[in-house]
């Protein structure tokens, strides 16, 4: 048996090492995908089952359903009267809404509010117009100032010869009688009457009242 002439060759090569350590995870894959938005709270409250309304359920019996066979007497503001023509139109109105007592009653109350409301309105836009003419007569350069007296004895010297009881309450009720143009006419006719010499037959103006109170005799001063 003929021996191998060559010996077996051992590996020179030594087994390599991995030159790259495996990577450890830089990021915790638990924590990749952490919630971003918290839990939205319920915006509405769960619904008391023992709250809710059955539809089943009878409706009270003394309740009113509908219009009453005869309307009662509406209720007013003080002071204020019903209109019984107005009524009149406005119940079978009512009537055919078939609206109850209390829903008759708040018409009614609207309309009144609206009644009143006008009312203030047109007499406080009467009082500020009474208002300015006073103020123009008081500060009208010939009639108003200091001439003012003199300007108020004239024209109660033409009113006592000429005026009856009734103009000087139309005047006074009025307001004209505060007019500037009022007092400019019946203050004129009253210094010619003077110059010309005619008395009036009338009641004397008491010097005691103020020429305020002669312009506004119905007005505290």
């Amino acid at each position: 048996m003929v021996e191998p002439v060559v010996a077996p060759v051992a590996p020179v090569v030594a087994p390599v090492e991995p030159v790259v350590a495996p990577v450890a995870p830089v990021v915790d894959p638990a924590a990749l995908v952490a919630p971003v938005v918290a839990p939205v709270e319920p915006v509405v409250a769960p619904v008391d089952p023992a709250a809710s309304v059955d539809p089943a359920a009878p409706a009270d019996p003394d309740a009113p359903t509908g219009a009453p066979e005869a309307y009662e007497t509406f209720t007013l503001p003080e002071g204020m009267e019903m209109n019984n023509e107005q009524l009149e139109v406005f119940l079978p109105i009512a009537k055919d809404l078939n609206l109850t007592q209390e829903q008759a009653q708040k018409l009614v109350s609207l309309d009144a509010a609206q009644k009143v409301a006008a009312a203030q309105a047109q007499q406080q836009a009467t009082d500020d117009m009474l208002d300015e003419w006073r103020e123009t007569t008081k500060t009208d350069e010939a009639l108003g100032g200091a001439n003012l007296p003199q300007s108020l004895a004239h024209v109660n010297t033409f009113l006592n010869k000429f005026g009856t009881p009734a103009l000087r309450q139309l005047l006074d009720d009025s307001g004209v009688g505060n007019h500037i143009e009022a007092i400019r006419l019946f203050a004129a006719a009253g210094k010619a009457m003077g110059e010309d010499g005619v008395i009036g037959s009338g009641p004397v103006i008491s010097a005691k009242k103020s020429h305020e109170q002669l312009l506004y005799p119905n007005q505290p001063i």
